[in-house]
């Protein structure tokens, strides 16, 4: 993940964006303004957070700081979204497995290992790594609280959350 804080206010009217272009590297963009203007408390500013896809100690995730800040310039300038002069600052976070893989076996598999962690009763899992699912936001957030509710005596379990079939 690069986040750049940019003096812009408004480089796009959505909390996040896909990015389905053979042009770029880049996945996903956030603008954190969206989420919150509390985020980013500056009005003329914005912050974006670019997501790249990739794999701890591919070539992706192996590139420098300065290099991956400045592939993210340039894609968002060649998607038209910021004006490489006004950027400020960039930092790169790079997050080891942030999103769960399905695969055929996936619900058999978080099965056995909800059933497994279940035997600890000082381990309450909750989330999209605590589960190894791909929770949204709020789900992660409920996902908590069950958990939580789960120590103070509750009958409740973060694994009822997600019931969809991927």
């Amino acid at each position: 993940v690069q986040t750049c804080a940019l003096p812009i206010s408004e480089p796009f009217p959505d909390t996040w964006i896909y990015i389905h272009s053979p042009d770029v590297a880049v996945g996903r963009i956030q603008n954190f303004r969206k989420w919150s203007p509390a985020m980013v408390p500056d009005p003329s500013k914005t912050c974006l957070g670019l997501e790249y896809f990739c794999y701890a100690g591919d070539e992706m995730w192996n590139r420098s700081d300065e290099a991956l800040i400045a592939q993210g310039v340039a894609e968002c300038q060649r998607l038209g979204l910021v004006n490489p002069a006004r950027v400020q600052e960039g930092l790169v976070v790079r997050m080891p497995k942030a999103y769960v893989v399905y695969d055929l076996d996936h619900a058999e598999r978080t099965k056995a290992l909800a059933e497994y962690l279940s035997r600890f009763a000082n381990l309450q899992p909750a989330g999209r790594n605590g589960q190894h699912l791909y929770l949204t936001q709020d789900e992660s957030c409920l996902a908590g609280s069950y958990a939580l509710r789960r120590l103070l005596g509750e009958a409740v379990t973060p694994w009822s959350i997600k019931t969809e079939e991927y």
